[in-house]
């Protein structure tokens, strides 16, 4: 609270290995926020040579026109703090409703037409990006947030996360840096194949194509 005074906090969203999320509100206005927090990772962590560029990465996605880059949620603030002598990175976004996950589990249920809805928006959100030489690395049910009009805004690029998984090791590799309550017989897998490579170096170039086939899962789904 002492990082930003002018927000009043709501509780703790969410807490994982590489970042903490804190609902808010702005005093004057009441705007619903959510804050990230990646504190800096162990000097030996792969993670610390993205962490030197985060701040840079996440500044990339704060749009200065948003209609640009419809539903798409836009980074409000970038910002590093410290705190017990510890650096951390802070974003701050759009606080939405609920996830695609949390609606499709809940009453009433989404008809033909809704999931249609839903499908164009997301379709034409990763197409706006990918004309624009800009992906989003972890596009899952999670990563897709809607309104109570189930207007699309697809959130928290993950600039952070390896673009390759080692094969020999994958599902330790997954659990940990894509989905920590990962069910192997049940839950959909969202990586798309060619991101398995046992030789390809941790920090390496995304493309289109690993966004495309992780929306095709969504949309299959």
């Amino acid at each position: 609270e002492k990082q930003f005074p002018s927000l009043n906090y709501y509780g703790l969203k969410s807490k994982g290995y590489f970042s903490s999320s804190v609902i808010a509100e702005t005093k004057d206005h009441h705007l619903p926020l959510l804050i990230k927090i990646f504190p800096k990772p162990p000097p030996n962590d792969p993670l610390t040579e993205k962490y030197t560029r985060l701040e840079d990465k996440y500044k990339h996605f704060i749009f200065p026109n948003p209609l640009e880059r419809p539903n798409f949620a836009p980074i409000l603030n970038v910002e590093t703090k410290t705190q017990d002598d510890r650096d951390s990175i802070v974003i701050i976004r759009q606080y939405y409703p609920f996830s695609l996950s949390e609606r499709i589990s809940s009453l009433p249920e989404l008809t033909t037409i809704d999931k249609v809805f839903i499908s164009f928006q997301l379709l034409y959100s990763v197409y706006k990006l990918t004309n624009r030489a800009e992906f989003h690395g972890n596009i899952t049910f999670n990563n897709i947030l809607l309104t109570s009009h189930l207007h699309v805004f697809l959130a928290d690029p993950a600039v952070y996360k390896p673009t390759y998984l080692q094969l020999s090791d994958y599902y330790r590799n997954y659990i940990y840096f894509f989905s920590p309550q990962f069910k192997r017989d049940t839950d959909p897998v969202y990586i798309a194949p060619e991101r398995l490579d046992e030789d390809a170096p941790y920090i390496c170039k995304y493309t289109a194509e690993m966004d495309t086939f992780s929306t095709g899962v969504v949309i299959a789904q």
